[in-house]
């Protein structure tokens, strides 16, 4: 197996395991350490599209619609956390349940990315 296809396999784990705290009923410390890992996986994707684009594996389109979300992340993540600290120390209910919304929201668009880069590996 090539390295960028390792690298996808644990790109995929780690998105498939950051968000594994954001259940009803969880802690809001397991939603920051999934925040944490949230983070982490958008920078390994990041860098796995860069690497496909500069061995021409995917089109400028293909990464174009990638830098959209990106910069869309890019705002939406910092906000996600701001939230996160503050529902932490208010201990508010509605607060995690609406960081479990956006982590969720983000983690399944970041997962999208993810497994569209796994594929133009494959194929």
């Amino acid at each position: 197996m090539r390295r960028p296809q390792i690298a996808v396999l644990v790109l995929v784990a780690v998105l498939t395991t950051a968000c594994a705290g954001l259940t009803v009923g969880k802690s809001l410390i397991v939603s920051g350490e999934s925040l944490d890992e949230l983070g982490k996986a958008f920078v390994q994707t990041g860098r796995l599209y860069d690497d496909l684009l500069d061995r021409k594996i995917i089109t400028v389109k293909d990464y174009r619609a990638w830098a959209e979300f990106a910069n869309a992340f890019r705002d939406q993540y910092p906000n996600a956390v701001a939230l996160w600290k503050l529902a932490k120390a208010s201990r508010d209910e509605q607060g995690r349940i609406t960081i479990e919304k956006m982590v969720g929201g983000l983690r399944s668009d970041l997962m999208r990315f993810a497994l569209s880069a796994a594929a133009k590996l494959g194929g």
